[in-house]
């Protein structure tokens, strides 16, 4: 079973219909959005509060009966009931503004993800020059002196085995 979000609430004269959409992008479903719909709400403003609680937070898990709604929201794991004269639940294709919602999220989070593998691939190769430096350095160095070649020799392997991890990952 997936988890919703609320997409939207409608009122008319005698009903209450709620649309949840999957909290994941579900392309092969030819129906994965939820439809509840209660008519004629025993208590109107508490059947809208209960579905409005979804605004926040995801719906679960719910069940139905001919004449109630039940659902379990992440946010607080309470179960809120809807209870009218009767309870229809059906299964709906992507409406297109949820489409177009969903296009939305999916784009910001790529862009998201783009930024921030452009700012790490920075970093690495900003410490990938530092590490050439200090290679350069050590290198130098070693042909200053013959006294320090070994531990500059024991730093150089050390520093091309953290260049080789860094290039290689």
């Amino acid at each position: 079973m997936s988890w919703y979000m609320l997409a939207g609430i409608t009122e008319a004269e005698k009903r209450i219909t709620a649309r949840f959409i999957p909290d994941t992008f579900l392309p092969n479903s030819d129906c994965p959005v939820l439809v509840v719909t209660v008519v004629e709400p025993i208590d109107r403003l508490a059947a809208t509060q209960a579905f409005e609680v979804f605004r926040e937070s995801l719906l679960v898990d719910y069940s139905a009966t001919p004449v109630s709604f039940s659902a379990m929201s992440d946010g607080d794991w309470e179960e809120r009931t809807v209870q009218g004269s009767a309870v229809e639940i059906a299964h709906e294709p992507y409406a297109v503004d949820e489409l177009l919602g969903i296009a939305r999220d999916l784009a910001s989070l790529f862009d998201n993800e783009t930024d921030r593998n452009l700012a790490m691939a920075r970093k690495m190769e900003s410490i990938e020059h530092f590490v050439l430096d200090l290679i350069a350095r050590a290198e130098t160095k070693k042909s200053l002196s013959s006294k320090a070649a070994p531990t500059l020799e024991s730093q150089l392997d050390v520093l091309n085995r953290v260049l080789n991890r860094i290039k290689s990952d």
